[in-house]
């Protein structure tokens, strides 16, 4: 199995809203809801949001929609590393491997993200962050989980 991983942290200190709540160019809906969307879309066997400080409106915004919410209200703001280590330890035990996504991330579609499963279940490890097309993109990325 494998499961996906967004993340809705990352963001600066002093922002006032985070980038997965924006709108997107369509004006359609949010940034978060359009990249789950996305993921629901492609061959990923199941979804995990993680929220920090705006977690209540992610809540509302895909409380109906098919994925785990995970929130850490006291974590640092703009702190990857903690939104991605909750977010593994509260992942289905039967995931085997965990797409990390940005929750404001309209680079994803369907088809790539399904390419981006073949690839890594034919062992394709190369850096897939790379292949983002966004200089200086740490996501997304494969992570496999330990033991499995």
């Amino acid at each position: 199995m494998i499961t996906a991983l967004v993340i809705t942290s990352d963001v600066a200190p002093s922002a006032d809203r985070l980038a997965a709540l924006s709108a997107p160019p369509d004006g359609a809906g949010t940034m978060v809801e359009e990249v789950l969307r996305t993921l629901l879309q492609s061959e990923i066997d199941g979804v995990t949001v993680v929220t920090g400080r705006q977690g209540r409106v992610i809540e509302r915004l895909l409380q109906r929609r098919p994925c785990r919410l995970v929130h850490d209200w006291d974590w640092p703001l703009g702190d990857r590393a903690a939104a991605i280590a909750l977010g593994m330890q509260r992942l289905p035990g039967e995931a085997e491997a965990v797409l990390v996504c940005a929750g404001d991330d309209l680079s994803l579609t369907p088809a790539r993200v399904s390419a981006l499963i073949a690839g890594w279940r034919q062992g394709q490890t190369e850096d897939l962050s790379a292949q983002s097309g966004t200089a200086g993109a740490a996501f997304p990325a494969f992570i496999r989980r330990p033991g499995a």
